[in-house]
């Protein structure tokens, strides 16, 4: 496609909407010709990029945290995001003021190199880097007055940022970013391509496009497609179910982009993915785009479930490596493991540390006090007791089970069999996995497998199978009761 000749001129909000799926692909065209990035990467830049200049119809918008080696072409991914997106600065370094006073301008800040946010003197920068993901995400500052007094003033810091480096970033900051892993490439085309961003016209076209449609488009998703989703979520919130309703909603616009079979579908799909709290938000303006870009035609109508599964997956990720280093759930399951065969939940400290011990070696600050304040911060004591050293618990067993669930990590714990017959029921599911994907591999499956809208068609036995491949977005619902297989999935 030629996108010198795309239509940069501002139109109605459905028309808009129905070029995204070329912009789209403008944009795979131009990441293509100068990074190599692989489907899935490729696919979260393109979308990030697109969802940044329509940042005030989302409530959150998600960091970019663009990870690489030395020489795997991070400052070339800065720069192409920079030249994209109008009015963006990219910057090797940043003050804590120019970065709020920037914020306040609506524009989109890019910091490359980002190596020294890690240390002390970039602490307080760290802080709004925080807070930047979020509209509610406010500075305050006291500034002079005309008449020479001090007044407070209230800059907002909720903003489209890209960080890069090599080094990575501390566990807070990293857990308000999606992540882009880059690698080095063999490919000549790519490393002796320059960066003549300027002079690229399809470059010139696609931020052409942004500059434009900023008012169309954002509207269209916010009215047309978030707020009903807002109002489902809010009108359910204490419904308990694997889905919301399958109400019929109405929008405010007066040409609607998305139908009420639209909306309903992109309700139930992103209501039942793997996601949950802070990742679910930040996912949230990626769904918006690529959703209303699959409803455009046939050419991207995988694009959404390809977007869910790959939020999902990297969540997963993201939960197993906070997991690695957390201290208090490390002693939960510890303490899960000694009652897993035995209904006495009573134990002693010396008792829990040397369980801890056994599995995560010695520790030198591992006592009897922190082993206390962690078991009272996770909720799960019934009673103490002084002992001549150390305490003795009564531990309630349930609310331990629930702190592991909630944190996916008794999931994980049933998986690497510390449970009763643990190779037995590693075989069974198993079993029950090869049953599920027989179903998809029918050859009469083509057009998806009836399940139900909460698998109540299929087997009673796999429908836990089947529930936790749709959170993981390896199927998903085209229409009502009809489950898909999502690509690459087996």
């Amino acid at each position: 496609m030629n996108f010198n000749a795309l239509d940069i001129e501002l139109a109605e909000q459905d028309k808009i909407a129905k070029r995204l799926p070329s912009v789209y692909e403008g944009l795979i065209e131009v990441i293509d010709s100068y990074l190599d990035l692989d489907d899935a990467n490729k696919r979260m830049l393109a979308l990030w990029i697109m969802a940044a200049p329509y940042k005030e119809a989302f409530r959150t918008f998600p960091i970019l945290y663009i990870n690489a080696s030395k020489g795997s072409g991070k400052t070339r991914a800065a720069g192409l995001i920079n030249a994209l997106i109008p009015e963006a600065i990219c910057t090797p370094n940043i003050s804590e003021a120019a970065f709020f006073r920037i914020c306040a301008k609506k524009r989109c800040i890019i910091i490359d190199e980002a190596e020294r946010l890690n240390s002390k003197e970039k602490a307080t920068l760290k802080d709004l880097l925080n807070v930047c993901y979020k509209r509610s995400g406010k500075v305050l500052r006291t500034e002079k007055d005309k008449l020479g007094g001090f007044q407070i003033a209230e800059y907002e810091v909720y903003n489209p940022v890209v960080l890069a480096n090599i080094s990575g970033l501390d566990a807070v900051l990293e857990d308000r970013c999606i992540t882009m892993i880059m690698q080095k490439t063999l490919k000549k085309d790519i490393t002796r391509m320059l960066e003549l961003f300027d002079l690229d016209p399809r470059i010139t076209a696609l931020r052409a496009f942004f500059e434009n449609a900023d008012i169309g488009v954002g509207l269209a998703i916010e009215e047309g497609l978030l707020n009903p989703y807002y109002e489902q979520m809010l009108n359910h919130r204490s419904i308990n179910s694997n889905q919301p309703s399958n109400i019929k909603l109405h929008t405010t616009l007066t040409t609607p982009n998305y139908t009420n079979d639209e909306i309903n579908s992109f309700i139930n799909l992103v209501y039942m993915c793997y996601l949950n709290g802070r990742d679910f938000e930040l996912w949230l303006p990626l769904f918006a785009i690529a959703f209303t870009i699959s409803i455009q035609g046939q050419t991207y109508s995988d694009l959404f479930q390809d977007t869910l599964a790959l939020a999902s997956i990297q969540a997963r990720l993201k939960e197993e490596e906070a997991l690695e280093g957390d201290a208090d759930t490390a002693l939960a399951v510890s303490r899960y493991n000694l009652t897993i065969n035995t209904d006495f939940p009573v134990t002693t400290t010396s008792d829990i540390i040397k369980a801890h011990q056994d599995t995560n070696g010695q520790q030198d600050w591992l006592n009897s006090k922190w082993v206390g304040r962690c078991l009272k911060r996770i909720g799960v004591i019934k009673k103490k007791c002084r002992l001549k050293q150390g305490y003795e618990y009564t531990i309630n067993k349930e609310s331990l089970r629930n702190y592991l669930q909630v944190r996916h990590a008794l999931e994980l714990i049933e998986q690497t069999g510390t449970l009763k017959e643990p190779q037995k029921q590693l075989k069974e599911n198993q079993v029950l996995l090869q049953e599920a994907k027989d179903l998809f591999n029918d050859p009469k499956a083509k057009e998806g497998v009836l399940l139900g809208m909460n698998f109540e068609n299929a087997p009673e036995n796999i429908r836990p199978i089947l529930s936790g491949m749709a959170k993981a977005g390896e199927i998903y619902q085209p229409k009502e009761g009809i489950w898909k297989l999502a690509k690459g999935t087996f």
